[in-house]
């Protein structure tokens, strides 16, 4: 399915060594840095 979307150059990707309840905790900050990152954002 992916395949066949655009590429998206500010796509991130992003691998988290955490469980399933653990991923949001241990990503949140790679996360805020790549929002603040965006054009127009913070």
């Amino acid at each position: 399915m992916f395949g066949k979307l655009p590429p998206n150059p500010r796509s991130q990707y992003l691998e988290v060594r955490a469980d399933h309840l653990g991923t949001p905790a241990t990503a949140k900050a790679d996360i805020v840095r790549w929002v603040l990152g965006l054009p127009g954002a913070g």
